[in-house]
């Protein structure tokens, strides 16, 4: 039995002692009184007034309960964010009473133009996180890949490229895969590396897969969420995400340890080990948000979310996000062209939002301060006929430069993943290299 149900129990235990004794003393008192009365049918007749009354005591002081937990609860919804954290360490806090924004029913912040939607209601967690319930992705198994000659000659030539123009392939990872035919051709690609942004498709494929399980009432809410995220790359709608789905939130204020241990086992339970149970990499680490994130006025990992970076063995090298391209790929082959993640309806859900126009007249019309998915990354070179294009892309100034797409070939009835991550300063200088491998591959696959 848990802590929880142990504290409810001697709550319970006490306001029944205090009834009893309520309930006795009253009785006391009335008994007393009709004792001088000789007729002892005067005293069969006010009995059941006593009991009518006991029960009226007993129904006030449950009521009084249920009251102090409801505006318990509407305390701890309406904390402070700007000028009270709710995870301000405090000597007097502990870690039952320490963690308000953990619990489902209490809503994460929600962002400005969010809020000035009329038609926006939250979506309602129907289970606590401290339950049992589960849920795993699926397939819940590798699928099974045949190397091939062709594709490993094809990564060759992206090797050959990258060095022709004297970048490093010391950290770079390929996968491509022949949808067509189930083979692959990698390069690395079970190295763990920086994934940026690709990681928000793996987060949308987690929310479609609580949605699925019926975790969620009014799931619906969460669509211009995703769609920022997904079509923008919103870091504000990721961070909104990352909150429902685990019942973590950001703290600007460092917590101790006793507080920071279940934060983070919520965040590794609902996003590490979804993938993990279904044969995804066992070091996967997708936990942590991407920033700027404006409307929790965080710029870079604060409090909680820059605890949970910090590598004791070699703190020069904090902890970040891990991927590898094989998992992206798979997770891209798996929505998009075997429409199986999670369930059909989930993957054209994913597919819908990360299909791209490769057509210079439309994506040039992106604000140059706005994310462009398409210019300096894979779709940038693509032709514009007789092509469909799906992908997510990451990037960070002078850190890295990400992607994942799947492109189907129309007029020849083919379909290719090419997944690249590329962990090193001069891949986010080179504006050119992404949609030059592309083009490669593409000219390739054909």
């Amino acid at each position: 039995m848990n802590k929880k149900n142990v504290k409810r129990l001697r709550f319970i235990a006490r306001l029944v002692r205090k009834v009893f004794i309520k309930i006795r003393s009253k009785l006391t008192e009335l008994i007393s009184y009709f004792t001088h009365l000789k007729n002892t049918y005067k005293l069969l007749l006010f009995l059941p007034i006593a009991a009518i009354i006991s029960i009226l005591i007993i129904i006030y002081s449950i009521s009084n309960w249920q009251n102090s937990q409801k505006q318990s609860l509407v305390d701890a919804n309406n904390i402070p964010t700007q000028s009270t954290d709710p995870l301000i360490k405090q000597p007097s806090i502990t870690s039952s009473t320490a963690i308000p924004n953990s619990n489902p029913q209490l809503l994460p912040i929600v962002p400005d133009w969010a809020k000035k939607s009329v038609s926006f209601q939250p979506p309602i967690h129907q289970f606590a996180w401290d339950s049992s319930r589960g849920i795993s992705y699926f397939p819940d198994q590798k699928p099974l890949f045949q190397p091939s000659k062709k594709l490993t000659e094809v990564v060759g030539k992206i090797i050959k490229l990258v060095k022709n123009k004297k970048l490093s392939d010391r950290n770079l990872s390929i996968t491509l895969i022949d949808a067509n035919t189930s083979e692959i051709g990698e390069y690395k690609k079970d190295k763990l590396m920086f994934p940026a942004s690709v990681a928000k498709l793996f987060w949308l494929a987690d929310l479609q897969g609580q949605i699925a399980a019926k975790m969620w009432n009014n799931s619906v809410a969460f669509d211009p969420f995703i769609d920022k995220m997904m079509k923008e790359s919103d870091n504000d709608s990721s961070s909104f995400i990352i909150d429902s789905l685990t019942g973590s939130y950001s703290s600007k204020q460092q917590v101790t340890n006793n507080i920071l241990e279940p934060w983070l086992k919520n965040r590794e339970f609902r996003i590490n080990d979804y993938f993990k149970a279904a044969g995804y990499n066992e070091n996967i680490n997708l936990t942590q948000k991407t920033y700027p994130i404006p409307y929790l006025d965080l710029s870079k990992p604060t409090g909680n979310e820059l605890q949970i970076r910090s590598n004791p063995t070699n703190p020069s090298q904090p902890i970040r996000n891990r991927l590898t391209t094989f998992d992206a790929a798979r997770l891209m082959y798996e929505a998009c062209y075997q429409k199986k993640a999670v369930s059909q309806a989930a993957s054209t859900k994913i597919c819908s939002l990360l299909e791209r126009q490769v057509d210079k007249k439309e994506w040039s019309k992106i604000k140059a301060d706005d994310f462009n998915p398409i210019q300096s990354f894979f779709g940038e070179y693509l032709p514009s006929k007789n092509v469909k294009f799906y992908s997510k892309a990451g990037w960070v100034p002078q850190l890295t430069r990400s992607e994942v797409c799947l492109v189907e070939i129309l007029d020849r009835k083919k379909s290719y993943v090419l997944a690249v991550f590329a962990e090193d300063p001069a891949f986010d200088k080179d504006k050119t290299i992404f949609p030059e491998i592309s083009k490669l591959v593409y000219n390739e696959m054909k």
